[in-house]
Parts: C-alpha cells; structure tokens; sequence
C-alpha cells in the first residue's frame, strides 16, 4: 500500500532530480529585460502555455491555473495534484548589421493543489514572475585617447510563492470565487562600466546596483461553470480576474566607484564616489483586468480566449516614474483529443494542443512600440491506467524589431511538464 509518506518523498525524488538538471546552463541575453520588471513571465502551466497562455475562462481538473484563482474550484474532492515544468529557451538578437543566439533553461512552475472540503479547494506553488538577463557594450573611439569602452549587465529576477483559495457555489453549474495571497521575493542586479582599453593612464569606473523586492501581493478571480446538453457534455466557462495596483516594499543598495585592473583581472579600487547601502522605498506594480471563455466538450475538445488589460500609468521604482505605457495581451488556443475515451489506440487518447497570442508591450523606445507575437502547440501523454500525464510544449515568437536601430528576438521555447494526478484522500479498506 501506498502511504502518504511514501507519495510525499516520491514527489520530493522528482523535484530534487530536476532541479539541478535545469540549471545546467544560463546564458540568455534579452536586452529588453532591462526595462520596467525585466520579462514578465506567465506563471501556467504547461498545458495552458500550449494554447497560447489562456486560461482566465478555463477550468480544469487535471491541471493548476493560478492565473485565475477562482478555477481551483474545478478540483473534484478527493484529488491531489502536483504539477512542475522546466524549459530550455533559445534567443536569437538581430540587428540591421549583425546577429547573435543564446540559450538558457529553468524551473518554469512547481505547484500543488488539493481540496479543503467540498466547496473550499487551496494551491500553492512557486512560480517566476520576472527575469532580467542582459549584457551590452559599446564602443567610440576619442581623439588622443583611443577607445572608450562602455559594458552594460544585468541579472536576476522576481520570484512569487503563492497560496490561493477558491469557494464553489453550486454543483454541475457553480460559480467560483478564489485569491492569491503571493509573496514576491528576489534580487535584481545591474552593472555599468566605462574603461580605456588602450591606455593605463585613466582610471576606469564601475557603477553597481541591486534592488531587492519583498512583499506580499494579491489578485483575485471569479469563474463560472455552465454544463448542458445530453448528459451535460458540453461545458461553457467564463472568468474574469483582477490584480491590485499596489506598491511593494523593495531596497535598493548602490556603489559607485573609480578602479584599475589588478594583473588577475580583478577591479582595484582607488576611491568610492557614491555608497548607499538598503535604502527602503516602494515599486509600483501594475493593475491588471482580464477576462475569458472557454467551451469544451467533454473528452473530445476544450477551447477558449484571454484577453488582459496592465495599468502602467503609475508604475514607478522608487521616486521615479518609468513612463510604461498601458500594454494589451490577446491569446486563444484549443485542445482536441481524437479518441475520446474509447479503448484502442494509445494515441487516441492523447490530447493535442495549439494557440497563439499577441501582446501590445507596456514597453516603448524611441516611439516603437516593442510587441511581442507567438505560436504555441503540445501535446499531453496520459499514463496508463493513470490521470497523470507528461506534457510537452512548444513556441515560436518574435519581439520586438529591426528597423529604427532596435533590437528583433526571435525566440523558440521548449518545455517539459508532468501533471500528478492521485486521489490522496481514500479510506483504505481491507478484508
């Protein structure tokens, strides 16, 4: 028999497997990460990222949308759910004259779901919220000085674990109310550098920053649940979710200083020209709205659409406004599933995946607009005789663009899932 101790550290096996094995290598370069939170991540699961990031108006029973906190409601009452992803994330940089590929991997989600009683189920994961990673440099030349060397870095990210909540009115046909409590946590880092590579008789700078940010954060959501048809197979859902625009806690240490490059390559420091260590202030998140459908017909086929609304306008670090501007994502996707679940052929049964999404960017430089557009398909592989199933994703997408001396990503994410399914909460019986 299985115990819950023996299910517990054979979940525990597979996240410590994992975890050192997707982050084996880190070399991404988005130097759009350097503006506003860094690159916002979905924080989905795999099985709503393959259809194009949807999942406000979509309910699912198998698998973890903390997107809308109200469809933890979809859970029946004697399942427990684990759900983790890890990815591998391929960049290529293209400029009018030159291009450039990059590649990192990661944990993409790990969360967990299960009932309190039969009208409250709960969640809780952890999940990226943003990522900075970039570095730059340029180069002029001065007239009887030589070159002048400028070298831009950065690196880090948002972090969020949450614990969410949803109460269920009603059966076949409910409404569902739900929240996230999150903690956000993390550190981002920055480095600025200027330095005469052709001379040793000027002192070289370095400027070097970290903003730390560490508060609790909330959003809510709202689903409902319509079955109809003979033997209600048809299923309609709507959701609606809703994120506070609230300032977080955060700190922030600078150190600016003048150096010469010892004979080891490490910086020596000839005088420090600013210091400020933990300064407290505030980071204005965003106010965000969305709304969503779904339609599906019971093991056959699931769809829907997102659309999401960010407030930036307000959207400052500290005393400084960014000037984002206001950004709109639109994302659709569908999942089909050939054989329903008739006996036969295994891949009758495996659910089959595709989207896509466009998201009008809060970021703008030099009056462009940086969008980002993408394509996304998977698949998900039951195991047998199981509810549990291994999940792969896919997506294509571009940012950004060439012309006006900016920067094109186009990108090619790959990711891997597994969605444990188990009913934890059986009495066992024995003759």
């Amino acid at each position: 028999m299985n115990t819950l101790k023996n299910r517990i550290l054979r979940l525990w096996l597979i996240i410590t497997i994992l975890l050192p094995a997707s982050y084996a290598f880190s070399q991404i370069n988005s130097p759009y990460s350097n503006f506003g939170l860094g690159n916002l991540q979905s924080g989905k699961s795999i099985f709503y990222n393959s259809m194009g990031g949807i999942g406000i108006g979509m309910g699912s029973d198998l698998y973890i949308n903390p997107s809308n906190p109200a469809t933890y409601a979809a859970f029946d009452t004697l399942s427990f759910v684990f759900d983790m992803g890890v990815y591998t994330k391929s960049v290529t940089l293209n400029t009018i004259r030159q291009s450039e590929s990059y590649n990192n991997a990661g944990i993409d989600y790990i969360t967990f779901a299960f009932p309190i009683a039969r009208w409250w189920k709960t969640s809780l994961g952890l999940l990226p919220y943003s990522q900075v990673n970039y570095a730059m440099n340029s180069r002029q030349n001065l007239p009887g000085v030589g070159n002048l060397e400028y070298n831009y870095e950065g690196s880090g990210g948002i972090n969020k674990f949450y614990w969410g909540h949803a109460v269920k009115f009603g059966n076949e046909n409910y409404l569902s109310l739900g929240a996230n409590v999150s903690y956000l946590f993390g550190t981002v880092t920055d480095k600025q550098s200027a330095s005469f590579p052709d001379s040793v008789f000027f002192l070289y700078t370095k400027n070097i920053g970290s903003l730390t940010y560490k508060d609790l954060c909330f959003d809510f959501g709202a689903y409902f649940n319509y079955e109809f048809g003979k033997d209600n197979d048809y299923v309609l859902g709507l959701g609606a979710v809703y994120a506070l625009g609230e300032n977080v806690n955060a700190s922030r240490s600078r150190l600016t200083y003048t150096y010469i490059l010892s004979s080891l390559g490490v910086d020596y420091i000839k005088d420090t020209l600013y210091y400020v260590k933990d300064l407290e202030g505030t980071v204005g998140m965003p106010q965000t709205l969305g709304a969503g459908f779904s339609f599906k017909k019971k093991n056959k086929y699931h769809f829907g659409a997102d659309v999401e609304y960010r407030n930036w306008e307000d959207f400052h670090i500290f005393t400084v406004n960014e000037k984002m501007e206001n950004s709109l994502r639109f994302a659709a996707g569908g999942q089909f599933m050939p054989g329903g679940e008739t006996v036969g052929n295994y891949w009758n049964w495996v659910r089959y995946r595709a989207g896509f999404y466009y998201h009008k960017s809060a970021l703008q430089i030099e009056e462009t607009a940086i969008n980002e557009f993408g394509i996304t398909f998977g698949i998900g592989m039951p195991l047998r005789r199981s509810r549990s199933t291994i999940n792969l994703g896919f997506e294509i997408g571009s940012r950004g663009t060439s012309n006006e001396e900016l920067i094109k990503e186009t990108f090619f994410n790959f990711r891997l899932g597994f969605s444990i399914y188990e009913n934890w909460f059986i009495k066992q019986k024995f003759n």
